[in-house]
């Protein structure tokens, strides 16, 4: 009696002979004796990321990498600070990120959500620990070990949700130190902020979880319609599988939005994860067979010897104009808005002329002189903190108020002073423009001028 062609082969038979294919990789033929069942390359490689995505979220506002701060109304990037006078520089950087989401859609499709989106990572984290929670307190066949292993998976669960929710936001108040997230005592704001992260969070990962990326997911909808034929996705053999597929349903069963991937690549639900393609290749290997999941472009559908391998360019998903045009565009933002973040000068300055008296924008000083009053507000980018001094150039017969002249601005931060500058009546015209400068007094060379108008009266 012959052993069905699904069953391992016992140890007393002889395996088939016959040549496999190097699946995905090219045209090399193995003989499929020599086949072994690959280690689960495409897991390992998703914890990676993974992890590596969540230290990074955790860094980010603690190395001024990434960081809003609503108190001074600033956003800070690569260390560098931008105020609410440079929107023009952040617009850019919005633009920047908008077109890196959509190039890596168009050419690697859902790929982001498998390994770098913060709903994966925290689904695929809890559902570990609610995994080794069942496994030890036997949650399957004891009915107290599975209340047990739900209530403590609860406890940790919303845990983890506080802590992430203060990693997050620390993007939004200021720092204590290192390794302390929130700066000072909580205030309303960082109360309400932690707790509404938190309780999102837990919502999240306690019910809604992959739901959230097979019927709302934004990034999926959008996928949808900026995707097209050549996008990366995870395919399936129909052809093949037709014969050799054994029907063991592991591939739906590890899949963590729970889909059949044998249904077509272009599913919602479908997170580019790579779960299915690990189990696969686990598992036919066994019996002498190769996978029938594996990750592939979308014109390339079809049996590996139809197609030839790729070069140059093509490994990278770029086959046509439209791809490498986006990929130009993308890294040109970026590398503009880099070099604009490491141009931006250690000293700014931005003014606003106060309207005081009942002339309007100028102060008569018993008759004698012209006074004007200006808000001016000084912003140090640099990494030390500087003692500035005031002045003013361009118009012979001007003079500032000593008061307010000198000030301290520390490290990242702005200062807003109100100075006054006066000339004798009659000697300015109208509307004449001149220049209020700082210098630091302990570095000459960090200096910053602004212009500004003074405004007399015509008699």
């Amino acid at each position: 009696m012959s052993t069905p062609d699904y069953l391992p082969f016992y140890p007393e038979e002889k395996p088939r002979q016959g040549y496999g294919v190097q699946y995905r990789f090219g045209r090399k033929l193995i003989p499929l004796t020599e086949r072994r069942p690959p280690p689960k390359r495409l897991r390992y490689g998703r914890r990676i990321a993974q992890i590596g995505v969540a230290v990074t979220f955790v860094l980010m506002p603690r190395i001024h990498a990434l960081r809003l701060d609503f108190g001074d109304n600033r956003l800070e990037i690569l260390g560098r600070a931008i105020w609410m006078d440079e929107i023009w520089l952040l617009m850019i950087g919005v633009l920047f990120s908008a077109a890196a989401i959509l190039t890596i859609s168009v050419l690697y499709g859902r790929v982001f959500c498998g390994y770098a989106c913060p709903q994966t990572i925290l689904c695929d984290l809890t559902a570990r620990i609610r995994h080794d929670l069942d496994r030890r307190l036997n949650a399957k066949i004891s009915r107290n070990g599975k209340l047990a292993s739900t209530a403590i998976y609860i406890v940790v669960t919303l845990g983890i949700c506080l802590v992430v929710a203060f990693s997050a936001a620390a993007y939004f108040v200021a720092m204590r130190g290192p390794f302390w997230p929130i700066g000072g005592p909580l205030t309303p704001f960082a109360t309400g902020l932690i707790l509404t992260i938190a309780g999102v969070l837990a919502l999240d990962t306690l019910w809604v979880r992959q739901r959230f990326c097979t019927n709302t997911c934004p990034y999926g909808a959008m996928l949808s319609v900026v995707g097209d034929n050549r996008s990366l996705v995870v395919w399936y053999d129909e052809d093949r599988g037709k014969k050799e597929c054994i029907e063991c349903g592991k591939c739906v069963r590890d899949c963590p939005t729970g889909i059949d991937i044998r249904q077509g690549p272009y599913q919602m639900g479908c997170i580019a994860c790579g779960e299915c393609i690990d189990t696969c290749n686990a598992v036919l290997p066994k019996i002498n067979r190769a996978g029938l999941i594996a990750f592939e472009y979308g014109h390339r559908l079809g049996p590996p010897l139809m197609h030839p391998r790729l070069h140059g360019k093509e490994r990278f998903g770029l086959f046509d104009l439209k791809r490498i045009t986006l990929v130009v565009i993308t890294a040109g933002m970026g590398g503009f808005f880099i070099f604009r973040m490491a141009t931006l000068p250690p000293v700014s300055l931005d003014l606003n002329r106060i309207s005081a008296g009942s002339t309007g924008s100028f102060l008569l000083n018993g008759g004698k002189r012209v006074a004007n009053l200006y808000h001016i507000t000084l912003i140090n980018r640099d990494g030390q903190p500087h003692n500035f001094r005031l002045g003013v150039n361009g118009l012979a017969g001007l003079k500032m108020s000593a008061q307010n002249r000198r000030f301290r601005v520390e490290a990242g931060r702005a200062r807003t002073v109100t100075v006054a500058v006066s000339a004798k009546s009659g000697q300015i015209g109208d509307r004449t423009r001149f220049l209020i400068t700082a210098t630091s007094v302990d570095s000459p060379d960090i200096h910053a001028s602004v212009s500004a108008r003074f405004s007399a009266p015509l008699f």
